[in-house]
């Protein structure tokens, strides 16, 4: 079996900081992902008129998190004091530039 670790490497002593940022990202990402199925509406009662505004009002939310999150950023450290924070603001940013 191959591995891209090393014996004895984990994902955090590999990637640091950036990792838990990454796993954030990844998470809101994949919950994006699902809002793209009537099935996951269904479960929680919504009607197919409710779809296209909730998954509008998560996009926007998470662009919102991105951006009040950029108080938590420290620019002499160039580290961001939540995972969250950093995992939103990328995705805000992605946006930003691929709208």
């Amino acid at each position: 079996m191959k591995s891209w670790y090393e014996e004895g490497e984990t994902w955090n002593g590999k990637f640091g900081d950036f990792s838990t940022s990454f796993e954030e990202c990844w998470a809101d990402i994949c919950g994006f992902w699902l809002q793209s199925f009537p099935e996951v509406y269904e479960i929680f009662g919504f009607t197919e008129q409710d779809w296209e505004i909730n998954l509008y009002v998560q996009v926007m939310n998470q662009i919102r998190k991105g951006v009040i999150g950029l108080q938590l950023y420290n620019p002499e450290s160039k580290k961001w004091g939540q995972a969250h924070t950093q995992g939103a603001f990328v995705y805000a940013m992605y946006l930003y530039k691929n709208q």
